[in-house]
């Protein structure tokens, strides 16, 4: 009977250790690529973590499955050809490829493999992002240091030039309207839907940057606001341009930092990420959906984005051995 005792304890201490180790790899998993360089921008597409890396003297295109755990390959790069993921949406994914004297915007179809040359410039692209209806682009090219900002109708196929020495710029829900930000001053600009022409700006508020859609009206932004006493989250409303205290975050600012807020896919929280242009690290808070709860979870880290189920924020993060890991933090 001692015995008996014995080996349930042994039995329930190995089971418990088993237990235990298990929940710490939850917290803590990651995969591992052999890489020369960071991984790039990181998307979430079709229930898949989809990301950009240097691999075997080339850049790729690869995905993670979020279910079953595999790791793949979706895309050839060939030898110092830069393929960053842009925007993942729905049943396509955009990256830019650049090249020696052209650099490419690509849309590519997963499910059959084609790929469509959208825009060429001479110029570098800094920052894309596709309208809600997936029909309308919003890009940034870099030349000779000043920030662009670019509209393109990928129905009409045609490019119209909206600012230049732009700098943060998001859509609207109904994708018929944007803003964007010069010289901390928010501007908006409508599309008319009949000539696909954009309307004259609108100026809305001052001393804001990287607004994002709000989830409360289809006419507000959330927006980062810069004061002496830290950054502040404000809800912008841009029909009768005004703007409210949103969210209030303690810390020092820096001429050098960017901005980024995002809601999870269920819209339970938001994240806000500072990024410094100089070292391209991040500092990642979360943030209640109504503002009022405010807690820093990562620092040191590159590229975060939610997982699709929001219980998971993916990051990469170099290691001692110039490796390029991506993990993930359990919320």
């Amino acid at each position: 009977m001692f015995s008996t005792r014995i080996i349930t304890i042994v039995i329930f201490v190995l089971i418990l250790g088993l237990a235990v180790a298990f929940v710490l790899l939850l917290q803590s998993d990651e995969i591992t690529l052999s890489n020369q360089e960071q991984t790039a921008t990181i998307g979430n597409f079709d229930e898949k973590l989809v990301f950009s890396c240097w691999q075997a003297d080339s850049w790729g295109i690869y995905y993670f499955d979020e279910s079953t755990r595999q790791l793949g390959k979706l895309i050839d790069g060939e030898l110092n050809e830069h393929l960053p993921i842009v925007a993942p949406e729905r049943n396509r994914i955009y990256f830019y490829q650049e090249e020696e004297i052209y650099n490419r915007l690509i849309e590519y179809w997963p499910a059959s493999g084609q790929t469509n040359n959208l825009i060429f410039s001479k110029n570098d692209f800094i920052a894309v992002k596709i309208s809600p209806d997936n029909e309308k682009i919003l890009y940034l090219e870099n030349e000779d240091g000043q920030q662009n900002l670019f509209y393109y109708d990928l129905i009409e196929d045609k490019t119209q030039k909206v600012v230049g020495d732009a700098g943060s710029f998001t859509w609207f829900t109904d994708s018929a309207k944007f803003v964007y930000v010069k010289d901390k001053i928010l501007y908006l600009v409508n599309i008319d839907s009949q000539t696909g022409q954009l309307a004259k700006e609108i100026s809305i508020i001052s001393n804001v940057d990287s607004p994002v859609s709000a989830v409360s009206s289809p006419n507000a932004f959330l927006a980062v606001s810069e004061t002496d006493e830290g950054v502040i989250l404000v809800l912008v409303n841009t029909k009768q341009k005004t703007f409210e205290d949103f969210s209030q975050i303690e810390f020092a600012t820096n001429l050098n930092s960017n901005f980024d807020i995002s809601y999870a896919p269920d819209q339970s929280k938001i994240m806000l990420v500072k990024t410094n242009t100089t070292d391209n690290q991040s500092t990642v808070w979360l943030i209640g959906s109504d503002g009022r709860e405010v807690q820093a979870i990562l620092d040191g880290i590159q590229s975060p984005i939610w997982s699709s189920d929001s219980q998971h924020i993916y990051f990469s993060q170099m290691d001692s051995t110039s490796q390029s890991n991506i993990w993930f933090y359990n919320l």
